[in-house]
């Protein structure tokens, strides 16, 4: 069975996940053996972690070009974890930089 994790702080030094890449690449593997081949990373954004939105994208990448470096084979996609009230306050393009799902169908965690 291949599984979907759709809420994970995967990314390294950003929140109140892992404080190092070789801890990411850890979790990275141990998720791989359990049956997980996509991960949605969901740093959280506002109060003291990250404030746009717009830069998840950018360090999702980063991680994923470790992943391909370290044989890693799980693929990585930019999400976020938003307080409920903090989401009026930003612009749709914020918003669709994290968004899941297909055209018309998005959505935010």
């Amino acid at each position: 069975m291949e599984l979907l994790d759709l809420h994970c702080h995967l990314l390294p030094g950003v929140d109140d996940g892992p404080s190092k890449l070789a801890e990411s690449l850890a979790f990275a593997r141990s998720a791989i053996a359990d049956g997980t081949k996509t991960i949605v990373v969901t740093p959280h954004v506002g109060g003291a972690y990250i404030q746009d939105p717009l830069t998840v994208g950018a360090l999702t990448k980063k991680l994923q070009q470790q992943l391909r470096q370290h044989k890693i084979p799980l693929t990585v996609l930019p999400g976020a974890e938003f307080v409920a009230q903090r989401i009026p306050l930003l612009s749709y393009k914020q918003l669709n930089a994290v968004a899941q799902g297909p055209a018309g169908r998005r959505w935010v965690l």
